[in-house]
């Protein structure tokens, strides 16, 4: 039996001329040479809202496995020992409530002894802008550190005297326009932290 001759074909096979890069995929093409590269130059730059954190991802090179793979804001911030979150205080509908309070579960590494700090989130609600929330809010503060549980959140009317010289600031989100009913309404952003 004779054997087949031996066939030898030299083809051009060209990269195809309609691929471009998405987000941080670059393709470049240099000398008839193409690359496919990396890079974040093109990518906005912004703080995310605490709401994102368990959504919002890092991407993680593990230089023993060889691979990458997704790391969320809140999975750091809880390898590091910081750990935080976003609630809504809700004083319900107009006229509203003089005080508030709001339990914070699901902190199984909190200690009784924790230092838990919450904050006004200027963030909108379907009851206050942003504005409203950096202006004039209610004030809040953490107690109740329960090991093993989670916290209270507490808010209330901002009794503090503001320029129209009564009680209640700017009466913004009061069910006054001077605050005079002491009480506040709807939901506000707040953030907390503990550690």
């Amino acid at each position: 039996m004779t054997l087949p001759a031996n066939v030898r074909v030299n083809m051009s096979v060209p990269f195809p001329s309609l691929v471009t890069g998405s987000g941080p995929i670059t393709i470049a093409k240099n000398q008839g040479i193409w690359t496919v590269g990396f890079s974040t130059a093109s990518l906005a730059s912004t703080i995310p809202p605490v709401g994102n954190y368990p959504t919002d991802y890092l991407l993680v090179y593990d230089s023993i496995a060889k691979t990458f793979f997704n790391l969320s804001i809140t999975n750091l911030l809880t390898v590091l020992g910081v750990n935080a979150g976003l609630a809504t205080l809700n004083f319900g509908a107009f006229p509203g409530v003089s005080d508030v309070q709001l339990v914070v579960t699901g902190q199984t590494a909190i200690t009784a002894t924790a230092a838990v700090d919450v904050f006004i989130v200027p963030a909108a609600t379907a009851d206050h802008s942003i504005d409203e929330h950096w202006v004039d809010p209610p004030v809040v503060s953490a107690g109740n550190v329960v090991a093993g549980v989670g916290f209270t959140i507490y808010g209330k009317f901002n009794s503090v005297t503001g320029p129209d010289g009564v009680n209640g600031g700017l009466g913004i989100g009061r069910s006054t326009a001077t605050g005079g009913n002491a009480r506040c309404y709807g939901a506000w952003n707040v953030g907390w932290r503990w550690q």
